[in-house]
């Protein structure tokens, strides 16, 4: 729908944009700082060598990857007309190849990768949901080099296929849960403090096993309460509440966050990410 074969600047634009193929395409840097992106549908949402957010609110479906970071030109469109020439998920990182997000409110609905990078993907603020595939294959977070998450909130769905937490290298303290079954659409997930503060709620609009957690308001060495269903009271926006209450649900376990990045199954013990055939990433 909007495309360059050099750069793609949005600076308080409004864009609504539907496609077969990319929603907003650049050869090189596709910047958003402010404004509102809605793709409603599109193969490929966000595409560059560099993309570069900032500010704004973006929403993105994708039938493939959500915000995708690699290389070159299209030299064929996805969907209808074959693979895109830009899939990630390669063995080796190109350093050249980066998501940023300093800022801005990012909704991703992918059935692809939701975050994906051939080098490294670096957040610094924002908020971002990425509720990712319900196939095997992909993976609601993919970068080939470093995920470091350094300010923000994150939250990210999807299989446990491909499933990655952030790198080790975060400041952000992460956790990963796997959960022992398939979870339905809209299942609330909180966690809370040791006094029964929630400190955050999320509702996947989409079928998940594996959830990453991210937020400064989470500590290491601390231990936490994760808690199934529940009725959430407060303002949620897109499936996400950072400021809201969850009375009642169902305990699953306590996460105890040794580490900055942590992997757990769901009541709470050191999840070993081979055996659930995910990337891993930040393993205990």
């Amino acid at each position: 729908s909007v495309h360059a074969n050099g750069n793609v600047t949005l600076s308080g634009a409004i864009v609504t944009a539907q496609s077969g193929d990319d929603g907003v395409h650049a050869d090189d840097t596709t910047t958003i700082s402010d404004g509102t992106v809605t793709i409603q549908n599109s193969y490929e949402g966000l595409e560059g060598s560099v993309v570069a957010i900032s500010g704004g609110t973006v929403s993105v479906t994708a039938s493939d990857d959500g915000i995708n970071a690699a290389g070159g030109s299209d030299s064929s469109s996805g969907g209808q007309f074959g693979q895109d020439s830009f899939g990630g998920g390669g063995e080796s990182s190109d350093d050249s190849k980066e998501i940023t997000i300093t800022g801005g409110t990012i909704t991703i609905d992918a059935e692809g990768d939701g975050l994906d990078s051939n080098g490294n993907i670096k957040m610094s603020g924002g908020t971002v949901a990425v509720y990712g595939p319900t196939q095997g294959g992909n993976g609601a977070l993919d970068y080939n080099g470093d995920f470091t998450l350094m300010g923000g909130t994150l939250v990210a769905s999807g299989t446990t296929d491909m499933a990655e937490n952030v790198s080790d290298e975060s400041t952000v303290t992460s956790v990963g849960i796997y959960f022992d079954s398939t979870q339905s659409v809209d299942t609330l997930i909180s966690v809370k403090d040791s006094t029964g503060n929630t400190i955050i709620a999320v509702s996947p609009t989409k079928e998940f096993q594996h959830l990453v957690i991210a937020t400064a308001k989470l500590s290491t060495n601390e231990s936490y309460v994760l808690v199934k269903g529940g009725t959430l009271s407060g303002d949620a926006a897109n499936g996400l509440s950072v400021d809201g209450i969850v009375s009642g649900g169902t305990q699953l376990g306590t996460l105890d966050l040794t580490s900055t990045v942590t992997n757990v199954s769901q009541d709470g013990s050191a999840a070993s990410t081979n055996s659930f055939g995910g990337g891993g990433r930040g393993r205990n």
